[in-house]
């Protein structure tokens, strides 16, 4: 693990058990912790109401605040956990939980009107551009300053600077801004990791692949089509799983989508083009679909990968179906469980595989970012934000001063959710402080695929309208409709005119 600032010793944390919350899975916190302080919906989810008991929190008492949230592990962490809020603060927290879709329209459109229905969001990597674009985020730079539990000393530097810091509206990027703030707080943060079955590779004598050609060798010797098991996975529907598994090899290479797009996994600020010129029909580009689209017709991954997305991935790993998977963060508590898995107690985690000299268009080291392995998993992070137009601001702090509170954190790992703090991971990977079987070594592998290699989305506003694009053009490659060229092609040019519209006034448009 590498070094990261943390000055937690400085930090109010109260120390709690959860004995009535979370039940059979809410059991006393963790060893250990000793300084201060990607799912469905389900019908729990949805919870309109709040029970507020015990001490309450000076004048806020008796406020009640509304916190948008994604249908999720982590919405269902945070509805846990919200009965110690309520008793500590007197401050009644209603979650309403929605799948992706809805939130983002819900989110916009209460930002755009500055209206008070929302007192704290949930706000998504790929979402941030287009919410700072409204500027309808209330600016949280004081109140951080002012808070002895949220600091920028408790994340990586790259998780913060990447996710938190933006610039105003007329100039997001807080590169070429003249003036940032801090728009969100950090709280849910996931990476595409390479998962692996203990026992198959056990037996063949095989390591976990490091590189894709390693991942390819290893899919060919260990996929018995007899026994229904394949080497490899790949998860290449029309979905943003297609486009996040893929320019995890295609950002390996050093290249972007965009003129000077950053690219790099140890820059702590990513995704910003300073003109938003699309330059992914080039050859690089090219080969490396190319070797992808092989991949997903190959004999050693599943039929039918090109209707696959992250959740196929994951329920055919547990299935005992795959010798290797990538999936998100998520999979790993599932993939232990035995209730749940097939697999339980053979999980092995390996960093993403990244790109080698043996990959297509790299000729030597010296083609290569990093070597002797150049790695660019996605990763990303869910933030919390509150809209201007909430009439409860100081509530609504308090809620996400809670949510970051060291055992809160831990209580929602132990729950499903993903930590974005440091001293957290560093909590999670002892070997006293298991979640579940195996789990230190996840955390570990955990924290080194973010801070050491992940790479996030081009940060775009509208970026959902140029993905669904993309990701059209890529599955018509994998399912060989069209060669990879043209795909790439058409994308460019599709991309021009959706930029023309959504980046209007930023970069070349």
């Amino acid at each position: 693990m590498s070094e990261q600032s943390n000055n937690s010793s400085s930090r109010r944390i109260v120390r709690r058990s959860f004995l009535t919350t979370v039940g059979a899975t809410g059991t006393a916190l963790f060893a250990g912790c000793t300084t201060g302080g990607d799912g469905g919906t389900t019908p729990e989810d949805n919870d309109g109401t709040g029970t507020t008991t015990g001490e309450a929190d000076g004048s806020l008492s008796g406020t009640t605040i509304r916190h948008l949230q994604y249908s999720s592990a982590q919405s269902r962490a945070n509805k846990a956990v919200k009965n110690q809020f309520e008793k500590d603060t007197g401050i009644t927290v209603e979650i309403e939980a929605a799948p992706f879709d809805d939130l983002l329209s819900k989110t916009l459109t209460s930002l755009r009107d500055e209206s008070a229905t929302y007192d704290v969001i949930d706000a998504d990597m790929s979402l941030l551009p287009e919410f700072a674009a409204t500027g309808g985020l209330h600016p949280l730079d004081d109140r951080v300053e002012d808070s002895s539990v949220v600091s920028p000393d408790l994340f990586p530097d790259k998780i913060w600077d990447d996710a938190a810091v933006y610039g105003p509206p007329d100039q997001y990027n807080p590169q070429m801004a003249d003036e940032t703030r801090i728009n969100q707080i950090p709280y849910q943060t996931n990476v595409l990791q390479g998962y692996n079955r203990t026992d198959l590779y056990s037996q063949a004598g095989l390591e976990a692949p490091t590189s894709i050609t390693g991942y390819i060798s290893a899919g060919k010797e260990l996929t018995d089509e007899q026994a229904g098991v394949y080497g490899m996975a790949m998860m290449a529907a029309q979905h943003d799983s297609l486009i996040d598994e893929w320019k995890s090899e295609y950002y390996g290479t050093g290249n972007g989508f965009f003129e000077d797009e950053v690219v790099d996994p140890k820059a702590n600020i990513q995704g910003f083009s300073p003109t938003w010129e699309p330059t992914f029909n080039n050859e690089q580009a090219i080969q490396s679909l190319e070797h992808y689209v092989e991949r997903a017709n190959a004999d050693y991954t599943p039929p039918g990968v090109s209707s696959w997305n992250w959740t196929h991935v994951t329920r055919n790993f547990i299935q005992g179906k795959l010798a290797t998977a990538q999936a998100f963060s998520s999979t790993a508590q599932t993939a232990n469980d035995p209730e749940q898995s097939q697999i339980a107690g053979s999980v092995g985690y390996h960093l993403y595989p990244g790109v080698s000299t043996e990959y297509p268009g790299i000729e030597s080291e010296s083609d290569l970012p990093y070597t002797p392995v150049s790695r660019a998993p996605h990763y990303g992070s869910w933030c919390l934000a509150i809209p201007n137009g909430s009439e409860k601001k100081d509530a609504a702090w308090r809620w996400i001063e809670f949510l970051n509170e060291l055992d809160i954190v831990i209580e929602r790992a132990k729950l499903g959710a993903q930590p974005s703090q440091t001293r957290a991971f560093e909590e999670l990977m002892k070997e006293e402080n298991e979640v579940f079987q195996g789990s230190p070594a996840f955390y570990e592998s955990l924290f080194t695929n973010i801070v050491e290699w992940g790479v996030g989305r081009p940060k775009l506003i509208g970026y959902f309208e140029w993905r669904n694009m993309m990701v059209k053009w890529l599955n018509r490659a994998v399912t060989q409709q069209v060669t990879p060229a043209e795909a790439l092609e058409n994308a460019e040019e599709e991309t021009q005119e959706i930029l023309s519209s959504t980046m209007e006034g930023y970069g070349n448009f």
